[in-house]
């Protein structure tokens, strides 16, 4: 099996990646912006580069549809979407203008943030990030808490790892994650971090059934976003606010409404000539997962691209706690809240009418 279709969290970002960012933007200091470089011609549209946290893969099904039908060409934007699996760099790609939006989660940019890494959060397009942890289906470890005293293999700069052991309390023998499935399918006191719309199906396509356990039930809740640099929020807001909406336009047709199969159908065909190794059979079973779990649309209450500032504070005050933070955050400086379709802004914790 091909990394680009099985390995989905071989590489995870690193907690010194703020440290190499900080060196990055000093190197590059006075560079030249990007954009205004590339906009010469006022009449056409504006290049743009969306660089993805991995391979295309269903998980990224709505920018590729998007792309697909004219939805950013209709809003200005020349947009090129290119795949990367190497999550730590794209940060630095995005912060320094080598690219313009990227795909992450909101903890990892938050903490960045407080860096004083001038990026920003663009729009959530999963409600909740699906990773977590799989185990043998005869395992007795039937919630995260059971993990307390065995041995996990998780990739350590994970901040999930330090809110399961400083926030919880739950001590467990770390493994270092390698990206690989062998260790799981041949030890069955093994517990294996897992992206849950994909190293689930590779092990069950060996013959076992694994038990998962999504990192969210610990009340820990990043979404997963795309996000960009302050520098093209602020002086082209026209081209950050029409890649939400475009973006959000692809990801509704991908997920929902009458013409939800034809959407489908569309991105997988353009998935699957960007990476021959993800199969239709895998790329159905990752779509029915996202389903299942409601990545996109979330829960009762949540809807397609919604941002609550509740759930962010809150987020803030669990990577504070865990001392993950290097100054106080504020919600605003998280998302692009002034761009952002209004009716998609909540707060949780306002008393409803």
């Amino acid at each position: 099996m091909s990394s680009s279709a099985r390995s989905r969290i071989a590489k995870r970002p690193s907690r010194l990646v703020a440290q190499g960012l900080v060196i990055a933007m000093l190197l590059l200091l006075g560079a030249c912006d990007r954009v205004a470089d590339a906009d010469g011609d006022a009449a056409g549209p504006t290049r743009l580069i969306l660089k993805t946290d991995w391979y295309a893969e269903p998980e990224h099904g709505g920018f590729y549809l998007a792309l697909l039908r004219g939805y950013y060409l209709e809003e200005g934007i020349d947009l090129e979407i290119q795949a990367n699996n190497n999550i730590s760099n794209i940060y630095q790609q995005v912060a320094t203008g080598q690219v313009d939006f990227g795909l992450g989660t909101s903890d990892t940019l938050l903490t960045l943030i407080a860096r004083d890494i001038p990026l920003v959060g663009v729009m959530p397009y999963f409600q909740r990030d699906p990773q977590g942890v799989m185990v043998h289906p005869g395992s007795e470890v039937r919630t995260l808490q059971d993990l307390d005293g065995r041995k996990v293999m998780l990739s350590p700069t994970l901040n999930y790892v330090e809110f399961l052991q400083r926030a919880l309390g739950i001590r467990f023998q770390l493994v270092p994650l390698t990206g690989e499935l062998a260790n799981f399918l041949s030890d069955e006191a093994l517990a294996q971090q897992a992206f849950l719309t994909s190293e689930p199906y590779f092990v069950m396509q060996a013959g076992v059934q694994p038990r998962l356990l999504p990192f969210w039930d610990t009340g820990f809740e990043p979404y997963r976003i795309a996000y960009t640099r302050r520098q093209l929020a602020s002086e082209h807001p026209e081209l950050v606010a029409g890649f939400i909406r475009a973006s959000l336009r692809g990801w509704a047709d991908y997920t929902r409404g009458a013409q939800r199969e034809a959407g489908r159908v569309a991105a997988f065909t353009e998935i699957a000539r960007r990476n021959p190794q993800q199969s239709a059979d895998f790329m159905a079973w990752t779509y029915a997962e996202m389903a299942r779990y409601r990545l996109v649309h979330g829960r009762e209450g949540e809807a397609l691209g919604q941002i609550d500032r509740a759930r962010l504070r809150r987020e803030i005050g669990q990577l504070s706690e865990l001392q993950l933070l290097e100054r106080n955050v504020q919600v605003e400086e998280a998302m692009t809240f002034d761009l952002y379709p209004q009716q998609l802004v909540v707060d949780s914790d306002d008393p409803q009418p």
